[in-house]
């Protein structure tokens, strides 16, 4: 295996992968394996995108506020939706057990938790029709 370090570094900075060389029969592989996350120049980058991102969102919010907020509520949503409906499945699985654990089964508890969870999906399919209309 031979291995060659190819570096053409454009500035002062080093670069973060390298390019290794195998040769395989009359072939040779290129393969570049990173040196390694520079969280450096992540947060440099995130910091210096932050007013490009200020100045994007107040032009949206400009052109139609009202579609704006429902559009961000609807993004935090799908963030929340699939905490929820985690979390009320296991809200049914302990009234489940809840009621193998007294061997009868406890039916109001279990009945208000079902009926949670249908609420919840109601409103996940009708957030998630809203979102595929067409504008």
């Amino acid at each position: 295996m031979d291995e060659d370090l190819h570096e053409k570094p454009s500035s002062n900075e080093t670069p973060n992968f390298r390019v290794v060389t195998e040769q395989l029969g009359v072939w040779y592989l290129y393969v570049s394996e990173n040196n390694g996350v520079n969280m450096k120049n992540h947060w440099n980058n995130l910091v210096s995108g932050l007013p490009l991102f200020r100045i994007l969102a107040m032009e949206i919010y400009n052109l139609d506020p009202m579609l704006f907020i429902a559009f961000i509520c609807s993004k935090m949503w799908s963030g929340f939706e699939s905490a929820l409906l985690t979390y009320m499945s296991g809200q049914v699985l302990r009234q489940i057990e809840a009621g193998l654990s007294h061997d009868q089964p406890l039916m109001r508890p279990l009945i208000v938790v079902i009926s949670c969870r249908l609420v919840c999906l109601m409103l996940a399919a009708y957030i998630g029709w809203w979102k595929s209309v067409p504008l």
